[in-house]
């Protein structure tokens, strides 16, 4: 069947930092997809590993921290049998303003 995901989620485990920051660690999962549709190919079972931190700064005003992918691994972007791995290790800062 297309575009049916095989069995999948993902895990949090949570951390406040005193009053201004927080920490998250997520593990997403995904089983083996042996169902491929008519354009896609057997994906294996794989996870990923990533950090997350934020701290607010002052008011209105948090900068925002990501690693992903931190063990490293490669893994498909999709089934789709023209798809390309999905990128190793990366990492993200941001800087976030309200108003």
């Amino acid at each position: 069947m297309l575009d049916i995901p095989a069995f999948g989620g993902v895990l949090f485990l949570n951390r406040r930092i005193g009053a201004h920051g927080q920490i998250r660690l997520r593990c997403r999962f995904w089983g083996r997809d042996g169902r491929p549709g008519s354009s896609e190919v057997v994906v294996p079972g794989y996870a990923t590993l990533g950090v997350f931190g934020r701290w607010e700064l002052k008011s209105g005003l948090s900068i925002l921290a990501q690693l992903r992918n931190l063990l490293d691994k490669d893994y498909p972007s999709s089934p789709d049998r023209h798809a390309t791995l999905a990128p190793g290790r990366s990492g993200l800062v941001t800087l976030l303003f309200g108003f």
